[in-house]
């Protein structure tokens, strides 16, 4: 947007912030806030906001929002309405019926609103269209774009063998679980799949990677029933060069959540490493998948067939790197940084437009 000659401002919080991608972006002015009162590791606070919204609202010409159930969130959408000013929202799966008493409360008090009010919103995959219609949004509101992809992030990635030096893994198959530790990412699942591998072969190890959105726990307590503490290692949230170290290294990445609008990032990511990944079918992540003709898919809570899949993934790493390249190739040809700017852009200024002829009337 930038290189398009448009004025960007981003607005977030310190929790969980990526310095080394902040530092990246040349042009933008980027404000940052303190986080307070974080809960599931979630910001409940931020400092200041209230008070920089009120200066600098009045020179944006359109806001885009992540998510619709955040502090940040609700300050904004105040203050668009207020000031008459347009908002899109990217619920990236926020728009389903929430589980969590606070996420009800949050979702009841104000999320379906922004997301009704929302000048546009932007779906992933038919999936997410759905359940903004769903949660009472305007079909006509609806826009459906896959979220483009910082590709040249990727033009070098580090050299093998950085990740599993740090962690001490060294001639193990390393499984990996990038994300949220959530209930609705199918980590259980694993757990299980993971187990009934472990009897077949000792050479394996699996990686979890990712901040504990209160299921971390649960977890922990499920592997030790099952006796694999020796064969599991948490290592919390991971960025930057840490993260595609932990890409490369992977023999596999294994997403098999319970819910997906899209694609998981991380999968993509890993196929830019070579990296083959398993998703779920019935999910946006296994839509999509299947309308690459890449990746490999299993279905929810069938241990058997996840076991299998690594099992042959594992086996067979020229066919696995093959699915790898489909994905990578598909990046390169449909999701781009650019294609998908200008897809942004068209819908920005069909809001403005829009906001233009109801002033006029």
């Amino acid at each position: 947007l930038i290189d398009q000659g448009h004025e960007v401002v981003i607005y977030t919080s310190d929790f969980e912030l990526d310095q080394e991608y902040i530092d990246s972006l040349v042009g933008v002015r980027v404000i940052l806030f303190r986080s307070y009162l974080s809960l599931n590791n979630r910001p409940l606070i931020m400092k200041g906001l209230i008070k920089t919204v009120k200066e600098d609202l009045n020179g944006f010409d359109i806001i885009h929002m992540h998510e619709c159930r955040g502090y940040m969130n609700l300050i904004l959408y105040y203050f668009a309405c207020q000031n008459g000013i347009p908002y899109i929202v990217d619920a990236h799966g926020a728009q389903r019926k929430p589980r969590g008493l606070l996420k009800r409360l949050a979702n009841t008090a104000y999320g379906k609103r922004i997301l009704q009010n929302a000048n546009r919103v932007i779906a992933e995959t038919e999936i997410g269209a759905n359940e903004y219609k769903s949660a009472g949004v305007d079909p006509s509101r609806i826009s459906m774009i896959y979220p483009p992809f910082p590709l040249k992030e990727f033009g070098q990635i580090p050299p093998p063998g950085i990740f599993r030096e740090k962690h001490k893994i060294y001639n193990e198959h390393l499984i990996l679980f990038m994300g949220r530790i959530s209930h609705i990412k199918g980590l259980d699942f694993l757990i299980d799949s993971f187990r009934d591998l472990c009897r077949q072969r000792n050479d394996i190890i699996l990686v979890i990677a990712g901040s504990d959105d209160g299921y971390q726990s649960i977890l922990e307590r499920r592997i030790r029933e099952l006796d694999l503490v020796d064969k599991t290692i948490f290592v919390g949230f991971i960025k930057g060069t840490d993260k595609k170290s932990a890409l490369v290294d992977a023999s596999v990445i294994v997403q098999p959540s319970l819910y997906e609008q899209g694609l998981p990032k991380p999968c993509i990511e890993a196929a830019l490493c070579g990296t083959p990944f398993i998703v779920t079918r019935g999910t946006g992540a296994g839509s999509l998948a299947n309308y690459m003709n890449a990746g490999f898919l299993v279905d929810y809570n069938d241990t058997s067939e996840l076991s299998k899949t690594i099992q042959f993934v594992l086996g067979n790493p020229t066919e696995a790197v093959r699915e790898a390249n489909k994905v990578k190739r598909y990046v390169i040809s449909h999701l781009s940084m650019e294609k998908g700017v200008c897809l942004y852009e068209n819908i920005y200024q069909s809001c403005l437009k829009d906001l233009k002829e109801q002033m006029r009337e």
